[in-house]
């Protein structure tokens, strides 16, 4: 599995920043492995959508598993709380990620811890044009009734 050059990462400066470290994607020297703080860094960063989404199934799979070696080595020998919590199949789709068209290697979202509600990115966009279109509808219905009471009530009944 190889983890392919990205055209944002600057490597050079990372050698600088961090010196001869172990990083979780050690091609472009991002996500540096060297103290619990950076470990821990590491993990919520590279779960994050638009990381996720700069790097094939299999590259972002290599990557996690070092950051899960490094977890367990500094910080917790169970590893982190999420994958202890969940199956590897759970977090990926049947193909591509929904929240990231076009990149079929993107992994899904993790699933929430039992009992949260469970808010993708998706589910709230979707519920904010619901609410934006009843918002509008609203305002609709209440500039009819102020402006032409008699087509507010045809325009009402019809909702």
């Amino acid at each position: 599995m190889a983890i392919n050059k990205r055209p944002d990462a600057r490597p050079k400066s990372a050698l600088k920043k961090y010196g001869e470290v172990e990083f979780g994607d050690p091609v472009n020297k991002l996500y540096p492995l060297d103290t619990a703080e950076h470990v821990d860094a590491a993990w919520k960063f590279v779960h994050q959508r638009k990381q996720r989404a700069k790097y094939t199934r299999a590259a972002w799979e290599e990557i996690c598993a070092r950051i899960i070696a490094a977890w367990k080595a500094k910080i917790d020998p169970q590893g982190p709380p999420l994958a202890r919590q969940t199956r590897k199949a759970a977090h990926y789709s049947d193909g591509r990620d929904a929240d990231a068209p076009g990149d079929e290697g993107a992994m899904q979202f993790l699933p929430p811890a039992p009992g949260a509600p469970h808010f993708t990115p998706g589910r709230v966009r979707v519920a904010a044009a619901l609410f934006t279109a009843g918002a509008m509808l609203a305002a609709l219905a209440l500039a009819l009734a102020l402006v032409a009471p008699p087509a507010a009530s045809w325009f009402l009944t019809l909702h």
